[in-house]
């Protein structure tokens, strides 16, 4: 099981032969495509935060003015679900700042994570307590509890999966 979860985790080495469809192995890669994988291989965890923290903002903002969103409609049937949101949604936006920390400084020390994760707390906080000034939005401290808990698990998530330095 650990093996399966270094090799999700951990990409091959670039410079190894690849095998054609016919089982046949093929010339190694270029410098010219090393450095493109390499490129796509960190702009891609930047690409996956900043969609998701775009898309996270445009739902706190429809919010705010108190739009009214089909699915968010859906979701609000089941008790305490905006609770699980929270746990869910602040644990993703860590994950993947974290993510995206580790492309860009190659490793992970727990003090980064640590760093990081308050940081996320400290954005979290201050827009759940904005919330006391909206009025169609309500400040809830169980809200605030539900996300830090889901930063909280998405940092040991990290620290246990992603902190390795990339080979």
């Amino acid at each position: 099981m650990k093996n399966g979860l270094n090799k999700l985790w951990s990409p091959p080495p670039l410079r190894q032969k690849h095998r054609t469809n016919q089982g046949q192995e093929s010339a190694p890669l270029t410098k010219f495509s090393e450095q493109m994988l390499l490129k796509l291989r960190n702009s891609l965890p930047l690409a996956l935060f900043l969609s998701f923290a775009f898309l996270l903002g445009s739902a706190v903002i429809l919010q705010n003015r108190g739009v009214s969103n089909p699915l968010f409609k859906l979701f609000s049937a089941f008790p305490h679900f905006d609770k699980f949101g929270h746990f869910l949604l602040m644990g993703m936006l860590n994950y993947f700042f974290l993510l995206f920390a580790r492309a860009r400084f190659n490793a992970l020390t727990p003090k980064l994570i640590l760093l990081l994760s308050a940081f996320t707390i400290l954005v979290v906080g201050i827009e759940e307590l904005s919330q006391a000034w909206v009025p169609t939005r309500t400040c809830s401290w169980f809200d605030f509890m539900a996300s830090l808990l889901g930063i909280s698990l998405a940092a040991l998530f990290a620290s246990l999966k992603i902190s390795r330095p990339r080979v």
